[in-house]
Formats: C-alpha cells, structure tokens, sequence
C-alpha cells in the first residue's frame, strides 16, 4: 500500500500504527460486478481480507487497535454491544489470539431464549457464564475492576475507538492505490455502509485529507445519526493525529437509508431476501441481509438513476456473509 500523493502524512500515520506485514494484507482487489445494475460497476472485495469470522472493515480496525491494546500492556477488555454482533464474534477470537481477555457486554433485554448464530459463536469462545450483563454502561468501566479486581479497557459497540481510526482508514489508502493504478477513476462514485458509522466515517475524513473528486455515498443500516455523530468525531480525530486541523466534510458526500429492504437495523423483506439470491446467482457475490445486500440493494437503485456514461462506480464489500447463516428463508429446501 503506497503513500498517497494527496496527503503523505496520512499514510505515514498509518505505517506507524500497522505492522507492514499487514499492511500488504490490507490490499484487497477490485472487479467488474458480472451481471450488476445496468452498467459496469466495480466491487471492492473487502470481504476477502483476513477469514472467518473477522473479515473487511473489521480487520482493518482491528490492525491498528491491537497493537495499541498490545503496546499499552492491555489484558482484559469490555467488548460492548449484542449477543448478535459481527463485532463481539470476531474482536474475541482476535483478543485471545493475542493473549487478552474479552469480556462480552450486552444488556439483559437484548438475551434471547434461542441464541442467534453469532451468540452461540461468542459462547464457544467465551463461555456464556463470563459474559457481563450492563446495567449502567456509564459505570461499565468501574464495575468490572471492582469484580475483577484488574483493570478493564472498554471499547464501545462495534470498536468505535480512536485507537482504530489509523486501520480504518487503509481503506481509503487503498481506494487511493486503485486510481494511482489506474483501475479506478479519480472521480468515481464510491458506495459505503455504515452500522455504528466509524468506519465509513473514517474514510470519509481520510478523503477529506486526500482531497477527493469522488462523489461518496454512505448508506446507513442503523439510521443516519450514528454515522453524523462518527463523522463529527472523525473529522477531527483524525486530522488531529497527524499534527493537523478539523476537516470538513467531504464536499459531494450522500448520506441514504436503505428504501427497500428493512428500514430498521436487522429488518429484511422478501424484496431483500430476493436480491440477495439474485445477486448470488448472477455475480457470485455473497451479501449479508444486514449491511451488505441492503449496500448493494441501495447502490445498485442509485446507479440505474445515474446518467448514461461517466466513470464506473464502486461498492465496498465489507464481509460478514456468514449472518446470512441466520436466516433459514434465503436457503431453498430440496
């Protein structure tokens, strides 16, 4: 991954805070999307970085966060969110990997009575009996250390932390690596999903940087304040760790919500549910009834209403295929 021309002191931010092994690993491809919208649209395969079950935007995090974790002598840490979470799934087994303990931390009304495939994942790797029931997640920190009597790291849902920014921010680089090869046009409309909106929120502040031409759509799966709130935040975080001052927002950013397939976080439709089989079978891409086939979903509507010509646009595959296990109506029965 090279430095970016736009702004070189991002992407020695970046080499400072993700070992350069794994700098070459966050190097995913871009290919045409057989079968796609009604024009050639590029797919960014996010979802082929690192395996099963961390995957796209989460191992990209996770490559600056661990290390700090790690370089900060860190040994348990609170991982906030649902029994439901991509995060909690991939984040323990990335913790015990590397000698840290992860505490799962879910309020009691989000326990159901038959575990959800991410949920008995969690159990296998931390047994339920560890895990943490919240009460008062303002109190989080205090309560564990009085239980466990050592410290606690505690990160919010989805490792919403500046420790991630750096990692989420390859991603960007890496979009900036595509148009230095000349695989992508400078000015190509890019297609983000956003859950708690880091991420997307970090590549946003990273185009800011880099000056981008593209016109960047973010569509939101929890609805749009999350991802406000993380832009907000990463506008100036960001920035602020390579010696620079806020920016504002990228100037040609979109911000949707899914029309068509489930409004609310984890909603899906049978319009959802049939896209994702068509897409399945036309392009061989596998998405996710919660982030990536409503991604998809949405683009593909966006892109059929872009005038004929201009650049090829590109969606960001950002993994987790493996929740579409949840959901028994997508596989036919023989």
């Amino acid at each position: 991954m090279r430095a970016s021309r736009g702004n070189p002191a991002l992407a020695e931010l970046v080499a400072k805070c993700v070992a350069p092994t794994q700098l070459t690993q966050l190097a995913s491809r871009v290919h045409l999307i057989n079968g796609g919208p009604g024009r050639e649209t590029l797919v960014k395969r996010d979802d082929e970085l690192g395996g099963f079950p961390a995957s796209g935007t989460k191992i990209r995090k996770y490559a600056s966060l661990i290390p700090a974790l790690r370089s900060q002598g860190v040994r348990n840490v609170a991982l906030v969110g649902s029994p439901s979470s991509n995060n909690i799934v991939a984040l323990s087994a990335a913790l015990i990997q590397h000698g840290m303990r992860p505490i799962p931390c879910f309020k009691q009304s989000a326990l159901r009575p038959t575990p959800a495939v991410n949920a008995r994942l969690t159990a296998l790797l931390v047994p339920p009996e560890h895990w943490h029931i919240m009460h008062d997640e303002q109190n989080l920190q205090a309560e564990l250390e009085a239980k466990l009597q050592e410290s606690v790291f505690v990160l919010p849902e989805g490792a919403s932390h500046p420790l991630a920014l750096p990692g989420a921010a390859t991603l960007a680089l890496d979009i900036a690596r595509h148009v230095e090869e000349g695989a992508l046009a400078p000015d190509a409309a890019l297609f983000l999903d956003s859950g708690t909106g880091f991420s997307a929120a970090a590549v946003c502040a990273a185009a800011s940087l880099l000056e981008w031409q593209h016109p960047i759509y973010v569509v939101c799966m929890a609805g749009t304040a999350p991802f406000r709130e993380s832009l907000d935040r990463a506008l100036v975080a960001l920035p602020a760790l390579i010696g620079q001052s806020p920016v504002p927002a990228p100037p040609s950013l979109t911000v949707l919500q899914p029309r068509a397939g489930g409004k609310s976080f984890g909603g899906t439709t049978s319009a959802l549910q049939g896209f994702i089989a068509h897409i399945a079978r036309t392009s061989g891409l596998l998405v996710d009834p919660i982030y990536s086939g409503k991604l998809f979903q949405e683009a593909y509507r966006v892109i059929g209403e872009m005038p004929i010509g201009g650049p090829s646009p590109l969606i960001v595959h950002s993994g987790a295929a493996h929740t579409l296990l949840g959901f028994d109506s997508l596989f036919p029965h023989s």
